[in-house]
């Protein structure tokens, strides 16, 4: 069974049809790449996917159930987080404060900082961090406020992780400790879909590729 699959989705604004009966699956454990030119239908397809958007007709399964979103929190308690391009961090507050920003651990109606500090800890490991979570993200690397990113979206448990160019502004290294993390949650049984222009590094990751144009679907390779 399909971790999380699209069937027959259309998109369409007063202007023009970003998405046109786009039907895809994605895998347990894989890492699937979506790639195509500016205005393809990419964004429009992961904003669906994230609760973003609703689209104007089509279905969106996850694990085998119809389900419709409606809005980010909903696909996340779902499982399916997206860690954008222009990642959505707050620079003035601690890793852990970001990691568990609006859904923080309570204990007698107050905000348990010890054991967020210690969950925040256990999801760093997890993806390879070196700073703490008392760490203020305005002293991070832009990789390092990536891993927050992907460490507050395994916080809400997601078996979904939607990737829109995470590259984009990272250098060599950055990029190969990314690409290490990736094989390492696919391993876990988490889907990865990733958004690159870069085709060489979707020959890298990727197990699977599908390309959009003009908001259809070529093929899945």
């Amino acid at each position: 069974m399909s971790r999380l699959e699209v069937t027959e989705v259309t998109m369409q604004f007063p202007a023009v049809r970003a998405l046109d009966g786009v039907s895809l699956a994605f895998e347990p454990g894989e890492v699937h790449g979506i790639v195509g030119e500016n205005g393809a239908g990419k964004s429009t397809l992961m904003r669906i996917l994230s609760g973003l958007q609703v689209p104007t007709s089509g279905s969106v399964h996850i694990e085998g159930d119809v389900v419709r979103l409606h809005g980010v929190r909903h696909a996340l308690s779902l499982g399916i987080a997206m860690i954008h391009q222009e990642l959505q961090v707050i620079d003035d507050l601690s890793v852990a404060e970001n990691v568990f920003l609006g859904s923080e651990p309570k204990r007698s109606g107050l905000v348990d900082r010890k054991k967020m500090h210690h969950d925040t800890q256990a999801l760093l490991d997890r993806v390879g961090a070196s700073f703490s979570p008392a760490t203020g993200v305005e002293d991070l690397s832009i990789a390092e406020k990536q891993l927050v990113e992907i460490a507050k979206a395994l916080s809400y448990n997601a078996k979904t992780l939607i990737m829109d160019e995470p590259t984009a502004v990272l250098t060599d290294k950055e990029t190969d400790s990314l690409f290490k993390l990736i094989a390492d949650l696919r391993a876990e049984g988490v889907t990865v879909i990733y958004i690159s222009h870069r085709l060489a590094e979707i020959e890298r990751t990727c197990d699977r590729v599908s390309v959009l144009r003009d908001g259809r679907l070529v093929g899945t390779k």
